[in-house]
């Protein structure tokens, strides 16, 4: 859609794109049951769009990497945290 308005320069497209999320996050905080706390979403509701394609790019990022990883037959793993308590002993 961005590149199709980029070539032709017919910028309605993506107008009608960022109206539409900014509506819906507008109705998303409107119809939340914790209205009043999640009030100042409202503020950066015009710009979720952004927020939207920077969640895709890190998703893409990391199926592009696990496929990587899985083709190169390395595999995916799992972290083994050390977990210590808030008052733990030290030896």
């Amino acid at each position: 859609m961005w590149g199709y308005a980029l070539v032709t320069h017919d910028l309605l497209p993506g107008v009608v794109y960022v109206m539409l999320t900014t509506l819906l996050v507008v109705f998303q905080v409107l119809t939340d049951c914790r209205r009043r706390e999640n009030a100042n979403l409202l503020l950066v509701a015009p710009f979720a769009w952004v927020l939207f394609y920077l969640v895709d790019a890190v998703e893409f990022t990391a199926l592009v990497r696990s496929l990587k990883r899985l083709a190169t037959g390395r595999g995916v793993t799992w972290q083994r945290w050390q977990r210590k308590g808030v008052f733990a002993q030290t030896t």
